[in-house]
């Protein structure tokens, strides 16, 4: 049921530009960026690169903070990079928030690695509003599940329709 329903709870926000779907043949190194507070995030992209490596490409995961010179090496280098936006409130903790480094890193997603990334909220509806609302791909996937993280991948390269809906506004300036 999983596997069948996972790109139903996935949804664009923003899908600006000849970027997608993706092209076997030209994407060969992924960047795969995390921005979050879990520190056993790392454990939920392994089923994100395995579905890579079916495409032919090789992901590898980034998990620190990251500078501007660090941001545009990796641009450099890859031909995809991926960001991760994880901020979500869980117990007993509260509400999540990003300090000022991590905060940062926004500016420099949709500054330098424009042309050939995507941003993606693994929980939060709002981070495109909040944190990235100048990025061109932005995806909100409402959980990092194995299927949905594996329909996300399939969904870049064409492979299937992100069906999902976010049921509120999410610019609550334009409702």
């Amino acid at each position: 049921f999983s596997r069948r329903t996972a790109n139903k709870v996935i949804s664009w926000v923003s899908n600006r530009g000849d970027l997608l779907p993706l092209k076997s043949e030209a994407v060969k190194k992924v960047a795969l960026v995390y921005i979050g507070y879990s520190k056993t995030a790392a454990g939920f992209f392994r089923s994100v690169e395995d579905e890579f490596a079916m495409h032919g490409a090789k992901a590898t995961l980034f998990t620190d903070v990251l500078s501007r010179k660090e941001i545009q090496a990796i641009k450099d280098e890859y031909d995809l990079t991926i960001y991760f936006i994880h901020l979500a409130p869980h117990a007993p903790y509260g509400s999540g928030g990003f300090n000022e480094d991590r905060a940062h890193m926004f500016g420099y997603v949709t500054k330098i690695d424009r042309e050939k990334s995507i941003a993606v909220s693994t929980e939060s509806p709002w981070v495109w509003f909040d944190w990235l609302p100048g990025a061109d791909r932005f995806a909100n996937l409402y959980g990092w599940d194995e299927e949905v993280m594996r329909a996300f991948v399939k969904g870049i390269y064409g492979e299937c329709e992100f069906e999902g809906k976010c049921p509120m506004p999410l610019d609550p300036l334009r409702g």
